[in-house]
């Protein structure tokens, strides 16, 4: 199976062509505020690498946050499109997921937590644990938490090794704040997503994007 996968949840644009001869194609770059313009060439960059067609892959995979509104949505519109086009299967993954597992295979920890700072006083935070029998990090929890609840939400919880964003109000102990979410690490993940998709006859087809605060911060005029 050739499997696209594409995450531009962050400042990074991190895309991966895993095919079907077990090869693995990958581009992460730095790019803040330029996905839009970068993120068609690194895909056209990778498949051109990889010396198969377009029209042989079968998978399309999409980091669906949560994460930067505006980059998971480009993310979603790509492989939407893309999924179309091809005729081709979509499933999504965790943008912070994604996180966990570069950090495993950076500072091999099992047990990680991902705190992102989600603007106007909230929290993205995530646990992750490593199975060893799946050989994925597996989520534990996922969910967003205003700054001014998050100290006694997680009080004397066993947070593991935390990466992600300083917070102003979160009195957390960073372990690292290099995070990025590399997909060339996510070819098992996407794999299990894709068998379990299918076991519970959800659609292939449908981008849907997670940005865990739902519309509540949002007044009506």
């Amino acid at each position: 199976m050739n499997i696209l996968a594409i995450d531009t949840s962050s400042a990074y644009c991190s895309i991966a062509l895993f095919t079907e001869d077990k090869q693995c194609f990958s581009v992460t770059r730095h790019i803040p505020r330029k996905h839009n313009e970068q993120l068609l060439p690194m895909i056209d960059e990778l498949i051109k690498q990889s010396g198969i067609h377009k029209r042989e892959i079968n998978l399309l995979a999409y980091g669906v946050g949560p994460g930067s509104f505006v980059g998971v949505r480009l993310a979603a519109a790509a492989i939407q499109a893309m999924a179309l086009t091809l005729d081709c299967p979509v499933i999504g993954f965790s943008s912070m997921q994604a996180i966990a597992i570069s950090a495993y295979h950076r500072y091999k920890a099992e047990h990680i937590t991902v705190m992102l700072d989600a603007r106007m006083s909230d929290v993205y935070f995530g646990q992750y644990i490593w199975d060893k029998d799946s050989q994925i990090m597996k989520i534990t929890e996922e969910k967003c938490l205003k700054v001014s609840a998050f100290n006694d939400e997680i009080e004397n919880q066993n947070l593991g090794f935390v990466i992600g964003d300083v917070i102003n109000g979160v009195d957390i102990e960073l372990n690292a704040i290099d995070y990025c979410p590399d997909v060339s690490l996510l070819q098992e993940v996407i794999l299990y997503n894709y068998q379990q998709s299918k076991v519970d006859q959800q659609s292939k087809t449908i981008v849907q994007p997670v940005y865990l605060q739902g519309t509540s911060q949002w007044k009506k005029l």
